[in-house]
């Protein structure tokens, strides 16, 4: 009798389970969907600072001076400026099929090198289209049911995360750089060589860490204003149910 009572019990557990189930769905299902539009925005926030910082000509036009790059490269500051974009329009643009600078000579692995990089900023601008069409359709969804937690996630993701990958490249940017170009490069054809690449002279590993910080900046004033959206909604709602 006592074992029948034990299976009986577990026998109604079983059958409520489901129930408790799908109750628990319930719960957790909106803290999904913020969670992954807040990753969606990430993701799309993040590509844009890059996209963003790789055309501010600015930034480099100010590096020239700065970091005295017509010295090391023995090229004017037209003439590097004009290289600078060359290879930018080359990185944005499939059509171009090889990269040709009027003032310095490219061989064939620093070709395949830029090629490289080519393929994941194209493949990047695929993850921002698909991050910020799927972010928007979640938005839009998620702020006719009042919820707004994604801007928060979003103002989370977008400060810690930068944040928590900026410091080794704070602690040991020489040694950072290295590893990210062995993590995203198989061989070693973005190790230039001057003599034969002298446009390695053109792009010096400082002005990257002056990329890096410009993209860094960008992300915390997005991040920023993910915030004063949350704060805004949020007291909104606040007031509506006051009333």
């Amino acid at each position: 009798m006592y074992f029948a009572k034990e299976y009986q019990i577990l026998f109604i557990w079983i059958l409520k389970a489901p129930a408790k189930g799908e109750k628990t769905l319930k719960k957790l299902y909106p803290l999904i969907l913020e969670c992954l539009t807040a990753l969606c925005f990430s993701t799309a926030v993040i590509i844009a600072a890059v996209y963003i910082t790789l055309r501010f000509t600015p930034l480099y036009k100010f590096d020239i001076k700065y970091l005295n790059i017509e010295n090391s490269s023995k090229l004017s500051r037209e003439q590097l400026t004009n290289n600078y974009k060359t290879i930018i329009e080359y990185l944005n643009n499939p059509s171009i099929e090889v990269l040709n600078l009027s003032d310095l000579k490219i061989s064939n692995n620093a070709q395949i090198h830029f090629l490289e990089v080519r393929h994941i900023f194209i493949s990047l601008k695929y993850i921002f289209f698909c991050c910020i069409f799927i972010g928007m359709l979640l938005a839009i969804f998620l702020n006719k049911k009042k919820l707004f937690n994604f801007y928060k996630y979003t103002t989370l993701c977008l400060t810690i995360l930068p944040i928590i990958l900026s410091v080794p490249f704070f602690i040991n940017f020489d040694k950072s750089f290295t590893i990210f170009h062995k993590l995203f490069f198989k061989n070693g054809y973005w190790e230039f060589d001057p003599v034969i690449d002298p446009v390695i002279n053109t792009l010096p590993q400082e002005f990257f860490f002056h990329c890096s910080l410009l993209i860094l900046t960008i992300i915390l004033l997005i991040s920023g204003s993910f915030a004063l959206i949350y704060r805004r909604y949020n007291l909104e709602f606040k007031i509506k149910n006051l009333k």
